[in-house]
């Protein structure tokens, strides 16, 4: 065997310049595939990390509501009421007819229509809102730390708007940003509390 031979075998071994290219083509197409599937999944992972975090927020929300609705008090008690089904108060007190007993009570627990409200923030309210009385108060000034379970007026109300003003200031929005959010639905739930110790300095 010449070395013309052994030169031929050797070559007949190697891809030709049409293999190479073809193989370029599908090597790059599975790529492709590959960085679409890639990019499809990050997506579908991405979203439904962020569904999975709200539900987490509104049942952490939802827990809050009842820990706090478990300690509304109302703490009623039997008193006279006229014929008409009216306690005695100051106005009538004179000319009170006594005709039975019905149960009353000084602290109340109202439930009403959050439609029939107007919204703090200028939002849309919905839904149904709540306010009752709780031995949750809070206490910021020295010399009343004994006054922190006294009756607190809590409310509870659902509100639709932009949440640009709540934002801390670390991650407040631009102007442009905060201009072009004004629109962004956002359901809030707000409490209404107050310091007792205000009431009394």
């Amino acid at each position: 065997m010449n070395k013309r031979t052994r030169f031929l075998k050797k070559g007949s071994r190697a891809f030709t310049l049409v293999e190479v290219i073809v193989a370029t083509g599908i090597l790059i197409l599975i790529s492709i595939t590959l960085i679409a599937v890639l990019n499809s999944t990050r997506k579908i992972w991405r979203e439904t990390t962020s569904r999975a975090e709200q539900f987490r927020e509104a049942r952490r929300a939802f827990e809050r509501i009842t820990i706090r609705l478990s300690q509304a008090t109302l703490n009623p008690y039997w008193d006279y009421v006229n014929a008409a089904g009216q306690p005695r108060t100051i106005t009538n007190a004179a000319s009170f007819v006594p005709a039975g007993y019905a149960r009353q009570s000084e602290l109340r627990y109202i439930q009403v229509d959050a439609k029939s409200l107007t919204a703090p923030r200028g939002g849309t309210l919905h839904g149904v809102a709540v306010f009752f009385l709780a031995p949750t108060g809070v206490v910021r000034t020295p010399g009343f730390d004994g006054m922190d379970k006294l009756l607190n007026t809590i409310g509870f109300f659902l509100e639709q708007g932009s949440d640009a003003t709540l934002l801390p200031s670390t991650i407040q929005p631009s102007a442009a940003r905060n201009a072009s959010s004004s629109s962004l639905s956002v359901f809030a739930i707000s409490v209404a509390k107050h310091d007792p110790a205000e009431c009394c300095t």
